[in-house]
């Protein structure tokens, strides 16, 4: 919790309530109510838009909202006066706005504050729109000068969190790894939770290398800092190799070790190797204050060398690769332990890490081919203009109240692309609306002094900052008590606000849910071939991986071979999240798609264990038959019959003899 205070989570949520907070303070001082609620707003929802990046992604993001802030603001203020004209363009910013996600995520997010700043010009009505715009647009550019300020002066703090979370992550991972030697272990809730950590680290990961490959700044040739941060990059990916390389069969793996007396003292080293890594992330923030002794000492070496003594008495190759396991993950956090304290690091090739970027450019054949009803972007994109329209509608037929608004405004930000996701976004929206308005309420009557609750309300903001990104329930709890507490105080007649806010949730959240059946993007149809994708990018990591092990291939290729293999399985697992959630999933076998999912993880592990591993025998001509039937796999798995998987998984039975087959030849070569 500690270390949290100085992540980019709280900094940045610190950042953005002071830059919004103190121009409202000074013009309510002033006396300028109005300047201050333009200003308000202005800031607080650009600040939306400004995600963690570099020096590079900070300009774009910040000329772009700029550029669609004034665009959606003017279009919107010029056809107030005419229901007809404010309806056509709320839906086509809606929809034009929505597609903005063919460009990836900061644009999506882009356009979707451009549509939300339509749905406030609208909400609130002004008397002289002109002055609210310019009052917003000073916000928003107010607020993008202190961002573009502090990552002038700090360029690479967001990559310095990005790692210090791979770091982090890592560690967890570890932690739980220690967790296998335990004989009280049960496999199935174990894999799963692997499975959750692996998620979270993979995009992580990701951003790690976006954030660091794409700063053209760091990767300029003779940058000794871009270098450093390169190294301890590259090695916490490595580092993450090496912890996925633990032998996949807990119950072997503990009866070998058990032989031998070393099954408590495995766990014992694996648990050491996650704290020297939480203190080796501590040290990297640059706030632990721990010395170099700490890390890894003389006794954990003399534990080592004990094992690997034990090992040497055990007829089995497992023991064995468990020691150099442990050895290799030493051997990687000493090497990033020594990148924290030196700047002196080789030269490195800038065209040969650009591969790993995730971004690349669209073509205009590219663009074209989402605007097509098959289009997963553009079906999202039409169904919210859809509701848009719905929601405007009902909105010209309620009598006039204040914050109608609300109900368009819900329908924006609860509305994800996925039935199950949108379903999620749902239920944590109204939870937290609603905790948040009992909390409210009882705050009101108890007739607290206004600077008292003017505090509370900062710290709610604070709150809503700190948590939107990683806690969206308890980050919409924030928000709400900010906005009743501020509102009341501005307008009073809580009761009625409490009302309008549950009532136009309630709306926004029941339309939104009903609409997701309009158009929707099930996981159902595609489920089959991502698990074909999935196994097929394991199929060439482990062809990447045994050319390299026999001088045929290059280091490179096989790291973006991992990587591709990574993405895909997060794709799969990813999917499989939202298929729970969905209507059809009833008819499915969902025991056997999550038996499948676990199977992918461990098949990773197995190549992942092939790659480290110092062994020559672990690259035999036998995998050339392991290749074959991944190759089989991911050509008949478009054929599974996804309603009698589990029949097929566990049993060899000719009807369905895909995994069967896949399970027996894996059995037969890693074990």
């Amino acid at each position: 919790m500690f270390r949290w205070f100085y992540s980019e989570y709280f900094t940045d949520a610190l950042r953005n309530t002071l830059t919004i907070v103190l121009p409202v303070i000074l013009f309510f001082f002033l006396g300028d109510k109005s300047r201050a609620i333009g200003i308000g707003v202005g800031a607080l929802l650009i600040s939306l838009t400004d995600l963690p990046g570099n020096r590079g992604n900070k300009f774009r993001t910040a000329w772009l909202s700029v550029i669609f802030f004034i665009l959606s603001s003017v279009l919107i203020t010029i056809s107030l006066n005419n229901p007809l004209a404010l309806g056509i363009v709320i839906v086509v910013l809606t929809f034009l706005f929505s597609m903005f996600a063919i460009f990836g995520f900061r644009m999506a997010l882009i356009g979707l504050m451009s549509t939300v700043l339509g749905i406030f010009i609208l909400g609130l009505r002004p008397a002289n729109p002109i002055i609210l715009i310019t009052n917003i647009l000073i916000g928003g550019i107010w607020y993008y000068i202190i961002s573009l300020l502090q990552v002038w002066i700090w360029p690479y703090r967001s990559i310095h969190h990005a790692i210090y979370e791979c770091l982090s992550g890592t560690a967890s991972l570890l932690a739980l790894r220690a967790k296998a030697y335990d004989e009280l272990l049960k496999p199935k809730n174990f894999d799963a939770q692997n499975i959750v950590l692996h998620l979270k680290l993979n995009a992580k990961q990701e951003l790690m290398r976006d954030l660091l490959i794409g700063d053209k700044q760091a990767m300029r040739k003779g940058n000794l800092k871009g270098n450093r941060l390169l190294a301890i990059g590259t090695d916490v990916i490595d580092l993450y190799e090496q912890v996925t390389a633990i032998h996949q069969d807990y119950e072997l793996l503990q009866k070998e070790l058990k032989e031998i007396d070393a099954l408590k003292h495995v766990q014992y080293l694996v648990k050491t190797l996650s704290i020297a890594l939480y203190k080796c992330s501590g040290r990297f923030l640059g706030k632990a204050g721990l010395s170099k002794t700490l890390i890894l000492g003389d006794k954990f070496e003399a534990d080592l060398n004990h094992l690997i003594q034990l090992t040497h008495s055990s007829s089995q190759s497992l023991p064995k690769k468990v020691a150099t396991n442990i050895q290799s993950i030493a051997k990687l956090i000493r090497n990033i332990d020594s990148d924290i304290e030196t700047n002196n690091k080789t030269e490195f090739k800038k065209v040969e890490y650009i591969d790993f970027l995730s971004k690349q450019s669209l073509s205009i054949n590219d663009i074209k081919n989402q605007f097509s009803i098959h289009a997963p972007v553009f079906r999202f994109a039409l169904r919210l203009s859809i509701l848009s329209l719905i929601a405007m509608s009902i909105n010209y037929w309620i009598p006039e109240q204040h914050y109608t608004y609300w109900f368009l405004l819900t329908i924006m930000i609860v509305n994800r692309p996925s039935f199950g996701l949108t379903r999620k976004r749902n239920s944590e929206r109204l939870k937290g609306t609603v905790i948040g308005l009992v909390l409210s309420f009882m705050l009101i009557q108890l007739s607290l002094p206004i600077w008292l609750q003017l505090t509370l309300s900062v710290l709610s903001l604070l709150g809503f900052f700190a948590f939107n990104r990683i806690k969206y329930l308890f980050s919409v709890f924030c928000i709400t008590v900010m906005v009743i507490l501020c509102l009341n105080l501005y307008h009073g007649s809580p009761l009625l606000l409490i009302g309008d806010r549950l009532i136009f949730t309630l709306m926004g959240c029941g339309l939104s849910f009903a609409a997701a059946y309009i158009f929707p993007i099930w996981e159902t149809p595609r489920i089959k071939m991502l698990i074909s994708e999935t196994i097929g990018a394991n199929r060439d990591y482990l062809f990447s991986v045994l050319n390299f092990k026999n001088g045929n291939g290059n280091l490179h290729q096989t790291r973006l071979a991992r990587k591709v293999s990574y993405l895909k399985f997060a794709s799969f697992t990813e999917a499989i999240e939202s298929l729970k959630k969905e209507p059809q999933s009833k008819k499915l076998d969902m025991s056997g798609l999550l038996n499948i999912q676990v199977l992918c993880y461990q098949i990773n592990g197995h190549i992942a264990g092939i790659f480290a591993s110092t062994d020559l025998a672990d690259s035999n001509n036998s995998n050339s038959e392991v290749l074959a039937t991944l190759d089989y796999c991911k050509k008949e798995t478009l054929n599974l019959d996804i309603t009698a998987i589990k029949k097929g998984f566990h049993n060899n039975n000719e009807s369905s003899p895909l995994l069967s087959k896949l399970v027996f030849q894996l059995k037969q070569h890693f074990s």
